[in-house]
Order: C-alpha cells, then sequence, then structure tokens
C-alpha cells in the first residue's frame, strides 16, 4: 500500500499542481483547503504525513498541527508562505517535523517529505498499546498500524 500525504492548502492551483506532482513520485494524495476539512479527511483515512500551510480560513495551521499531533502523532511539514524566523520556530517548537518556504524547488520538497517518513518510521518502532481487562481484545499501534490482539496472544512481546 502506498504512504498517503494529505495536503492542506488554501491554493487551488498549488493543490492541483502538488498533488499531481506527489502522485507521479507514487505516493497516494487526499488534499483540503480548509484545516477543518483535513482534520476531518485524516480522521476518516489517517495519513502517514500531512503537508500543511499555516495561513489557512477558519483554523489555522498551527492550530491544526496541535490537533493532528494530539490526536494521531502524525509527521507535520508545514509549506507556507511565511518567511519569518519567528514563525519557523514557532511551528517546529509545536511540533512540525520540518518547515519549507514558498516558493519551494519541488526536487527539495520531496526529498524533505522522504526523511520525514524514513524518521517517522524509525521513531515509530515501538508499539503504544491500551490495556482492557483481561481477556478483552486490546489495540496496538504500530507504524501508525492498529492491530487487534488479546493479552494472551502477546505473552513473550517486547513492549
Amino acid at each position: 500500500m502506498s504512504v498517503h500525504i494529505l495536503l492542506v492548502d488554501d491554493d487551488a492551483l498549488l493543490r492541483r499542481s502538488l498533488t499531481f506532482n506527489l502522485e507521479q513520485a507514487g505516493y497516494r494524495v487526499s488534499s483540503a483547503a480548509t484545516a477543518e476539512d483535513a482534520l476531518a479527511i485524516a480522521a476518516r483515512d489517517r495519513p502517514d504525513l500531512v503537508l500543511l500551510d499555516i495561513g489557512l480560513p477558519g483554523m489555522d495551521g498551527l492550530d491544526a498541527l496541535r490537533h493532528l499531533r494530539s490526536q494521531m502523532g502524525v509527521p507535520v511539514i508545514f509549506v507556507t508562505a511565511r518567511r519569518r524566523e519567528l514563525d519557523e520556530v514557532l511551528g517546529l517548537e509545536l511540533g512540525a517535523d520540518d518547515y519549507v518556504t514558498k516558493p519551494f524547488d519541488l526536487d527539495v520538497l520531496l526529498a524533505r517529505v522522504k526523511a520525514v517518513l524514513r524518521r517517522s518510521e524509525r521513531t515509530d518502532l515501538s508499539p503504544t498499546f491500551r490495556k482492557g481487562q483481561p481477556g478483552e481484545w486490546r489495540e496496538a499501534f504500530k507504524l501508525g498500524h492498529k492491530v487487534a490482539f488479546r493479552e494472551r496472544d502477546s505473552e513473550g512481546w517486547d513492549f
């Protein structure tokens, strides 16, 4: 299954162009013009990476980042026209994995996408899980995918 990227930008031309180029690079792409739409898409179809503009109508990209990180832990790259160092520092401090300013070189963006995906795979090697009552089904998340198991199935597993 191909890597799923969620692209969030209010510029329709940029969304179309970047979607085409990401698909040509082998990624599956969903796109949204607002943070609210992006969060709804992400809830239905969890992305492996989000490319997120800061200056969005309604909820801005910084608030969307907070929601994405707290609810899903999905990696985020800001792709934005904001060039002030303060904006970049704020975005990274809030949890963005990278920060790319517009206009950008497509090859550089693709390289950053690959790098963030590699890092997220390496750091997501140990599963997280929620315990239930003895004998009940439990959920584990490994590499962003949910696995259901019973306690007896997990004997000897190294968490």
